[in-house]
């Protein structure tokens, strides 16, 4: 999903904010809303304009007077000074001037690089409430470009999604998953966005290297699929773990197994934590080889550990 800033909504349109308190507040609502999108939904980077780094709400505050300000606290700080040199990606406005995107504002309408981009690349503008038009959720607008083979001018009445307050981010989060999920294309992807993906449920660090070698696209579809339905699980049922509400012939290894040394060792896995555990709870897949998923319930916590994802490990059959 791309996230656009609504450069326009950086200075008041008719409106003017009275207040360097009013200023301060409004800049704290968006960089709220900015970590929502940042850190709960795993948006990577935010696209804006030169503006965002240099701003002014009134004549004599602005993004660089609140980093300066007493009265914000400084883990709000720290985060936007991380988000202004980590989490942007500029875009420069003598790059889009053979199209152009007016919004509607009342009788007039304004013309913003942020809406364009954010209309071509089919995103979402987020926007400081410093007007009423920006504390909607569309905005409308105008896109007029050139065709390219008759040189006309082309107008496409428009509207964009706007995203201005940290409830909003919440409703998001449904949408972004999904769409997340559905673009997932390499083991690394599953890896970078599990936490997004998977909630409640944490990785040892030796399932990324699993993750990344298998490139069979079918094992990691049904990976997926698998990884979901457990995360779903977790989440949803308060009762002590029970591999039949799981499903998918969830089981645990036989005593042959989990007696044997050499058998045990390679179930044997480092947690986040530090703490390294036996993993015999397993469910499986199929594909080029038999699959496994190792697992460590932790119902009391609502969290399942999956400590290793793939070929199916030795057994005293097997």
């Amino acid at each position: 999903m791309n996230i656009v800033l609504n450069e326009l909504s950086l200075s008041p349109i008719k409106y003017k904010v009275q207040s360097d308190q009013e200023a301060r507040n409004i800049i704290d609502q968006f960089v709220e809303m900015l970590h929502g999108l940042i850190s709960h939904l795993g948006i990577k980077s935010i696209i804006a304009a030169d503006d965002f780094y240099s701003f002014r709400i009134t004549s004599d505050y602005g993004i660089q007077e609140w980093l300066k300000d007493i009265y914000v606290k400084k883990k709000d700080k720290d985060f936007m000074r991380i988000v202004l040199g980590n989490k942007c990606t500029r875009i420069h406005k003598e790059n889009y001037a053979l199209s152009e995107f007016k919004v509607h504002a009342g009788e007039t309408y304004l013309s913003g690089t942020g809406c364009l981009v954010a209309y071509e690349l089919n995103g979402k503008t987020i926007s400081l409430v410093t007007h009423s038009l920006w504390s909607e959720h569309k905005i409308s607008g105008i896109h007029i470009t050139l065709d390219s083979e008759t040189e006309e001018t082309l107008s496409t009445e428009a509207q964009l999604d706007n995203i201005f307050s940290s409830a909003q981010v919440a409703l998001l989060q449904d949408e972004v998953v999904d769409h997340t999920f559905q673009h997932i294309s390499s083991g690394l992807d599953l890896w970078d966005n599990k936490a997004l993906l998977f909630p409640h449920l944490e990785f040892c660090d030796s399932v990324k290297d699993q993750l990344i070698e298998d490139s069979q696209g079918f094992h990691l579809k049904q990976v997926l699929l698998k990884l979901q339905r457990m995360n779903a699980y977790f989440r949803d049922d308060d009762t002590e773990y029970d591999p039949h509400k799981l499903g998918m012939k969830a089981r645990t290894e036989s005593e042959s197994v989990q007696q044997d040394p050499e058998l045990k060792k390679q179930r044997m896995f480092r947690m986040p934590n530090g703490e390294t555990r036996y993993f015999f709870d397993h469910i499986s897949f199929t594909g080029n080889y038999c699959g496994r998923i190792h697992f460590l319930p932790n119902k009391a916590n609502k969290i399942c550990c999956i400590g290793y994802i793939g070929k199916h490990l030795k057994t005293k059959r097997f």
